[in-house]
């Protein structure tokens, strides 16, 4: 009898698991991640707009404004725009909606050590069941990566929790270097210190800066474009592409740089499968335009 109580039990649990294998995955992010709506459709994301406030007017990005209107508009603003964060309330009603049907979720949100939306995200997540929240532990391309790593995995049959702590484990090795031509909005937006951000105002010197861990710092600075584009080669060459994954390229109002500085990385990034995207509204109001980088796994 207890033998046959354990083949119940063990099929019990094998229908079970079988059961929650079988349910549709779905991969949400949100527009910090600088995925175009192109992009998103091709890889089967669901994007979840975020919010600026621009001269008192509320902007959905890249459903109320696009990534080229807003650096026009920022150029010619007296005022900075402001980045609004997801609240439980806002991720609660998307939680609902995306598992209305019986899926389960993976949303990766912006880096918590940048925005209170990732805290969002987990306390809607207890509300919704069958929703993984992931700290991507980066912004833009780096978010970007992670979630084409997501949609592959998805594809390949894995479960959302399963998902959700490969997802956790690459987020400790995305690392994403740009350049910005000044860093004023980093700091005014207080993502920098006013002391790593002195260097921004001086004539044809470019800041570099990397995220990494969630954190924004301060890599050097280079006087000059080309001279950038070597440095980060060098950089990116130091630290080790793992091409299995890929590479993000983003720029902001600079799409020529951006072809530039692939064209720098084209030895490092041979045999690698590569995207690109355009910096938008939330990512743009804190760099400004001009920005260029990359992103990618680092080697273990």
């Amino acid at each position: 009898m207890l033998a046959r109580a354990i083949d119940i039990l063990q099929d019990y649990y094998a229908k079970k698991e079988a059961s929650r294998k079988g349910r549709k995955v779905k991969i949400l992010i949100d527009s910090s991640c600088d995925i175009s709506p192109k992009e998103a459709a091709e890889l089967g994301l669901t994007v979840v707009p975020m919010n600026i406030t621009f001269e008192d007017q509320i902007y959905r990005q890249n459903v109320d404004i696009s990534s080229s209107e807003f650096f026009v508009k920022l150029e010619k603003a007296k005022s900075l725009p402001m980045t609004t964060q997801l609240t439980p309330f806002d991720l609660e009603k998307v939680y609902r909606d995306a598992t209305a049907d019986g899926s389960e979720v993976v949303a990766i949100h912006l880096s918590s050590a940048l925005s209170g939306t990732y805290q969002s995200a987990y306390l809607a997540s207890r509300e919704v069941s069958g929703v993984y929240p992931v700290d991507s532990q980066s912004a833009t391309i780096g978010m970007a990566l992670l979630a084409k790593i997501a949609a592959n995995l998805r594809d390949s049959g894995e479960s959302a929790q399963k998902i959700s702590k490969m997802l956790a484990e690459y987020s400790e090795r995305v690392m994403l270097i740009a350049y910005i031509p000044t860093l004023k909005y980093l700091v005014r937006g207080g993502r920098l210190s006013a002391t790593a951000g002195l260097v921004g105002g001086v004539m044809n010197v470019y800041p570099l800066i990397s995220v990494r861990d969630g954190v924004i710092t301060s890599v050097g600075k280079t006087r000059g474009k080309k001279a950038a584009h070597k440095e980060i080669a060098r950089l990116v060459g130091e630290y080790g592409i793992d091409k299995q994954y890929g590479v993000v390229f983003a720029h902001g109002a600079a799409s020529e740089d951006m072809e530039a500085l692939k064209n720098s990385l084209e030895d490092l990034t041979e045999g690698s499968e590569l995207m690109d995207c355009e910096i938008g509204a939330v990512i743009g109001t804190h760099t400004g335009p001009g920005v260029v980088g990359v992103a990618f796994i680092m080697k273990r």
